[in-house]
């Protein structure tokens, strides 16, 4: 007998943060890498991030670790994805975002 009910978790506020901070990370990295491929391809050097974040909570790099991290990832962009681009609104080169990821590592240390 299946249920149609939403699966619920639970994990810990610190959980809940350390999966934040890899979700910015990976991101960062997703959106360098993908502007990187398309200044090789000789296209223009811009993106949506929706495009990505659509599919970030399913990157294969959460399926290698504990999945409060993935559970976190889907939480912070279902409840704040606005204000999660709005961080990374405007012009930036890859370089830019990867120095953005690195500023918001320092920043939560």
């Amino acid at each position: 007998e299946e249920s149609d009910k939403a699966e619920t978790v639970s994990i810990h506020p610190w959980q809940y943060c350390q999966g934040c901070k890899y979700t910015v990370e990976l991101y960062a990295k997703v959106a360098a890498d993908r502007l990187k491929q398309q200044k090789k391809a000789g296209g223009p050097a811009a993106m949506a991030g929706e495009e990505i974040l659509g599919t970030l909570c399913e990157d294969p790099a959460f399926f290698n670790m504990q999945s409060y991290m993935r559970w976190s990832c889907m939480k912070v962009l279902g409840d704040n994805m606005n204000e999660f681009l709005a961080e990374f609104a405007g012009q930036f080169t890859a370089t830019d975002l990867m120095n953005k990821a690195d500023n918001f590592k320092r920043a939560r240390r």
